[in-house]
Formats: C-alpha cells, sequence, structure tokens
C-alpha cells in the first residue's frame, strides 16, 4: 500500500500524468492483460504485482507503467523473479553488431516503437 500511496501522491502533483497512468491501467485491464481483485481475496497470502509510473517528458510516452518483479510482499518471502528462468541471452554483444555495420555495402535500420 505504502508503494501505490507514494506513487500516487507524486502523480497528483501533475493531473496529466495522473490521467495518463489511468488510461495506460484501464488499457491493461481492457486488454485482459490486468484484472480487479474481488474484496473477499485481496488479503489472502498472494503476490500481486506493484508498479509505478516512470515520467520521461520529451519521448513518445511521457510517462509509462512499470512493473515491480524484485519487489517482495514481507522480508523472508521471494521475489518474482527467483521463479523466472533466466535463459540465454537475447541482446546481441555490440563487439559482432559492429563488425557487422562494418562490413555490409549497405545498412537498413529501424526503430521499435514501446519494446
Amino acid at each position: 500500500m505504502k508503494r501505490i500511496e507514494s506513487s500516487l501522491k507524486r502523480l497528483a502533483a501533475n493531473p496529466d500524468y495522473l490521467m495518463e497512468y489511468d488510461s495506460q491501467i484501464k488499457y491493461f485491464k481492457d486488454n485482459s492483460m490486468a484484472e480487479r481483485i474481488p474484496d473477499n481475496e485481496r488479503f489472502l497470502k498472494e503476490h500481486y504485482l506493484s508498479h509505478h509510473g516512470v515520467i520521461t517528458p520529451g519521448k513518445t510516452t511521457a510517462l509509462r507503467v512499470v512493473f515491480n518483479c524484485s519487489g517482495r510482499m514481507s522480508k523472508n518471502s521471494p521475489y518474482l523473479n527467483d521463479f523466472l528462468d533466466a535463459g540465454p541471452p537475447l541482446m546481441p554483444k555490440i563487439v559482432d553488431v559492429l563488425l557487422r555495420y562494418r562490413m555490409a555495402k549497405i545498412i537498413v535500420m529501424g526503430d521499435v516503437q514501446k519494446a
């Protein structure tokens, strides 16, 4: 509760950000990415993913909702990240990218928005 109260207090200072945050949460709910917890199940021993807004003025999306997978419910409880398999690294090594870039005759670049 302290995390959400802190986020709301910070967002309340700028009503535009608060409205954007609200619209993104509604988007998650409308597209079945999130659901409301029934009142009778709110205090069961479950782990709920906390979230907060990251403000980056000047970007295409000035505010985005970020979920905290490294948060804990209590001091002795595990992180959500502890249950996820790391898998192989998906980012290519920068040296490999630079070498391929310098060896090619034609370069094609792109920008993936909101990746």
